[in-house]
């Protein structure tokens, strides 16, 4: 039960990892058409977790409404504005 809780665990950590990486060419490609005019702003569905918790094996969940803290999403929002207010870029 432990050695799959395990290879449970790394299986997500990969898959988020995979996720991360294809987002960031994802917001490379936004930064890099920001002063392209017409160009919309893309980005990947929200990375969900719960979706690859199989098992019965528990899982993390965001923590940041207990914790007090800002969402990741929110925080990207927020940095993405200003980088296109820096460029001049519209959304």
């Amino acid at each position: 039960m432990i050695e799959s809780t395990r290879t449970s665990l790394f299986a997500q950590m990969q898959a988020r990892l995979d996720w991360l990486d294809r987002r960031q060419g994802v917001l490379a490609q936004n930064i890099a058409n920001a002063d392209t005019p017409g160009y919309r702003p893309q980005d990947l569905k929200a990375f969900d977790s719960n979706a690859l918790n199989s098992g019965g094996h528990a899982c993390s969940g965001d923590t940041t409404a207990y914790y007090g803290g800002e969402s990741r999403q929110r925080r990207d929002r927020q940095r993405f504005r200003q980088t296109a207010s820096l460029t001049g870029a519209r959304r």
